[in-house]
């Protein structure tokens, strides 16, 4: 319908030109119409393609929108994922905190989901709420930039770094921990610390066989409740025993800690509450990219 009166008025421009007799007047008329109607023309040129990018702008300002709205809500997710690994898995250089505190020392139970869990480092996790591509159209037919701003969103958000990793003892019938001597020593003295400190000795029992030029770097867990005798007393205090050989371990484990391990498996615990969860932890899809507008025709 616009191009009726762009065509009307050059057939009056032609008019005016045309007329052998027109008067000057008319004439300079037609100039007129003739500026006029080039003027309309480029007009309506630069409206159509003005329109279709300002639609395609309105719709990518749209989608950013909505992705930062979603990543604040999983950044608040990932935040609270950290501060509740964090808290249930404390580094061995914070330990001394938790028992100066005490109300979290041994609180883990033999009914507890966490019993027998000791941080073994840090590493990477995924998010507790995991982030999963949407299903698109064909990716030459979305709009880039929306696009990459989706892969982008789902590339930093979807994975933690830095997290505690946790092993559950439990889970395996030996764990060996190999490397580095003074690594490897410390990273022992750090599992131990960590079992003795959020667990019950009546839950827990810990035995130390070592060579004989080793005894000196273990003789301090001969203070620790985890390592004392059942039933056996020395003085005022119960007894710890000490060996450095399978024989005596073996010996141990008969008298007195085979029955504190028996005793302490049928005992009736109640489980301290420690639950740090999201309102969801199913996976969660963010919405597709929108696809970029069909090119006009050329005919």
């Amino acid at each position: 319908m616009q191009v009726l009166p762009t065509l009307g008025m050059g057939s009056s421009v032609v008019f005016y030109f045309a007329s052998p007799n027109a008067h000057p007047f008319m004439r300079i008329m037609g100039v007129v119409m003739l500026v006029s109607t080039a003027a309309m023309v480029v007009a309506q040129i630069v409206r159509y393609r003005r329109g279709t990018q300002g639609q395609m702008a309105d719709v990518r300002r749209d989608y950013l929108r909505y992705l930062a709205q979603i990543r604040r809500k999983v950044r608040g997710t990932a935040r609270r994922q950290r501060d509740a690994q964090l808290y249930l898995h404390p580094a061995p250089e914070q330990l001394w905190a938790v028992v100066a505190e005490g109300s979290r020392v041994w609180e883990r139970r033999v009914g507890d989901a966490d019993f027998g869990q000791v941080r073994v480092g840090l590493g990477p996790q995924q998010l507790v709420t995991p982030l999963v591509a949407p299903h698109t159209a064909p990716v030459d037919e979305l709009e880039p930039l929306c696009a990459g701003a989706m892969q982008r969103f789902l590339s930093v958000h979807g994975q933690l770094d830095r997290l505690p990793v946790a092993v559950s003892l439990r889970a395996f019938y030996h764990v060996t921990v190999s490397g580095d001597p003074d690594s490897a020593q410390a990273a022992a003295r750090a599992l131990v610390a960590q079992a003795t400190t959020l667990h019950s000795p009546d839950d827990l029992v810990l035995a130390v066989v070592t060579a004989p030029g080793a005894v000196g770097r273990w003789d301090w867990t001969k203070w620790l409740p985890h390592c004392q005798v059942a039933g056996a007393f020395d003085g005022a205090a119960r007894a710890v025993s000490s060996g450095t050989t399978s024989a005596s371990w073996s010996t141990c484990w008969r008298t007195g800690w085979r029955a504190a391990r028996v005793s302490a498996v049928t005992a009736s615990r109640s489980s301290t509450s420690r639950t740090f969860s999201s309102s969801s932890t199913a996976a969660w899809s963010p919405r597709p990219p929108p696809s970029r507008p069909p090119r006009a025709s050329r005919g």
